[in-house]
């Protein structure tokens, strides 16, 4: 199979052999004049991800994710040195191997918070929700124009997320009260079209957040992967934590508004309808997956049922 001819189905079905892409890594590493070995395959993410030795990770995106490359090392570029107390990546090396572009950045202490999230404290838990709004709050601080390369234009953006939606999450199995409640549910008016535009990853889940431990306590200290980034709305960004990480438990969705900065007089009903229209309209937005964290979201019967044990405010 010739690598630069590689279909997105035979990516998908060479993704888990790991010793081809080590032998692939090797190549780039020595086309960079890096060492080689010492090569540790991370198990989670979409493109092809190395642990290398002397602190460096190396990221490898197949020729069809050009957009997802080009995006991550603009953000990487653009980004404010210490602009907040979590690391990110350095951006090290850039180049391309047979058509597929490829970045070295450095590798940042931790563990993912999705292989601890289960075992957390809940003095951890709410430290990390804490700590999770500040930082979403410093990123979306960062000056929009340092950011235009991945602006994919907000409103067009929202307003094909809005006619997808409903085939959206037929597709997606959500279950049938809840479909019917669907159009009714999507008013246009709660959506932000024009807002003040932020970096937004859309994508602050546990598999891009790292914890570390200070003074005896795991607490939030790297985020990683802005290969989906692009400028919008900052409360699109709010909905993966809640989803993900912190419904639902009220006081600490509490926590992580407040740690962003929203106070008593900003958690609205009207708020709590925009966070749940722009939840169906998210990308990836998987609701019958959220629906299994709760019994009684499960038996939620409408969408406003259901956003009010998601947003519980």
């Amino acid at each position: 199979m010739r690598l630069e001819a590689m279909t997105p189905e035979q990516y998908e079905a060479k993704y888990g052999d790991t010793e081809y892409w080590r032998i692939v890594a090797q190549a780039v590493l020595r086309r960079e004049n890096l060492t080689a070995s010492e090569l540790t395959r991370y198990k989670y993410g979409y493109n092809i991800l190395f642990a290398l030795g002397g602190g460096k990770v190396l990221k490898l995106f197949p020729p069809f994710c050009q957009e997802d490359y080009r995006k991550e090392e603009a953000v990487l570029v653009n980004l404010a040195p210490g602009f907040t107390g979590v690391e990110v990546p350095r951006l090290l090396h850039t180049g391309s191997y047979y058509g597929w572009p490829y970045i070295i950045m450095s590798r940042l202490p931790g563990e993912l918070v999705n292989d601890n999230l289960g075992s957390l404290s809940a003095a951890e838990k709410l430290r990390l929700a804490a700590d999770l709004g500040l930082l979403i709050r410093a990123v979306h601080s960062q000056p929009a124009d340092r950011f235009q390369a991945v602006d994919i234009g907000w409103a067009a953006f929202l307003q094909r997320q809005y006619v997808n939606c409903l085939e959206h999450h037929k597709q997606s199995g959500l279950k049938p009260s809840l479909l019917d409640h669907l159009p009714a549910y999507l008013a246009e008016e709660y959506l932000d079209y024009t807002p003040a535009p932020v970096l937004l990853t859309g994508e602050y889940t546990p598999f891009n957040l790292l914890l570390s431990r200070e003074d005896g306590m795991r607490r939030l200290s790297g985020l990683v992967d802005f290969a989906d980034c692009f400028l919008g709305d900052g409360d699109y960004d709010l909905l993966g934590p809640i989803a993900f990480m912190f419904y639902p438990e009220p006081e600490t969705v509490r926590v992580f508004l407040e740690g962003y900065g929203y106070t008593a007089a900003h958690l609205t009903g009207r708020l709590r309808r925009k966070l749940m229209i722009y939840l169906l309209l998210h990308r990836y937005s998987d609701i019958s997956f959220y629906l299994t964290k709760s019994e009684k979201a499960g038996q939620a019967a409408t969408l406003t049922e259901l956003a009010e044990i998601f947003f519980p405010f």
